[in-house]
């Protein structure tokens, strides 16, 4: 299992479960709240991937050409900062993601490596971050991986939020030796993962709001 977290020293776990936060009232076994999605690979290649059947952006289906996302699927790397999105998935995804938020009011120029930024203080916070629409990948069975504003927006400095998304560079569109998204990072902090080799699955579920990965109690164990 792995936990990033935005703040602190997170956590590798090998074995088992039950896992537990501080504040103890944040939540019970966290991983009883774990949503699981099938792990797959491809004859000669040890990298293990994440069908995905779609992507949504404020609950609505981005239209994607067709087999953009089966062609290469979705991987992890916590070597990449933040998530890219090979090009004929990034544009309509950044595309819908704006017209969604809706702020043309807010924006402001660009701050490479993104590319939709906006005044910070224009756009409303919460306790999970910028009101900003969601972003999900749809997986198989009906689950989704959802990304709130805090996993989506990030603060390039103290004017500035970005959605933190970037376009793959180097590689073609549709081309199915890459893969369409590489989850980075920053999308991953503040969620447990449970990679499962052996069942060929992972689980992920996001950490509540009121604890992180920097606080888990690991003196209880039920």
């Amino acid at each position: 299992m792995l936990c990033l977290p935005r703040r602190g020293e997170g956590v590798a776990i090998f074995g088992g479960a039950p896992l537990f936060l501080l504040p103890e009232s944040s939540t019970g076994d966290l991983t009883t709240t774990l949503a699981f999605a099938p792990l797959r690979s491809k004859r000669g290649n040890p990298l293990y991937y994440i069908p995905v059947q779609g992507i949504a952006v404020n609950h609505a289906q981005v239209p994607l050409p067709a087999h953009a996302l089966t062609a290469g699927g979705v991987v992890l790397c916590t070597r990449v900062a933040y998530t890219a999105l090979r090009a004929d998935v990034y544009r309509p995804v950044v595309d819908a993601f704006d017209r969604a938020l809706a702020r043309n009011d807010a924006k402001v120029p660009a701050v490479a490596p993104f590319e939709l930024c906006y005044r910070s203080s224009m756009l409303w916070n919460r306790l999970l971050g910028y009101a900003v629409p969601d972003i999900a990948l749809v997986l198989e069975g009906g689950k989704s991986w959802t990304f709130v504003g805090s996993n989506s927006m990030v603060d390039v400095n103290s004017q500035t939020a970005c959605l933190a998304f970037v376009e793959m560079k180097g590689v073609k569109a549709g081309d199915p030796s890459s893969a369409a998204a590489v989850v980075g990072g920053f999308q991953m902090e503040n969620h447990l993962l449970q990679f499962d080799l052996e069942k060929k699955q992972l689980g992920f579920a996001k950490v509540p709001f009121l604890s992180a990965c920097s606080n888990f109690n690991f003196t209880k164990t039920q």
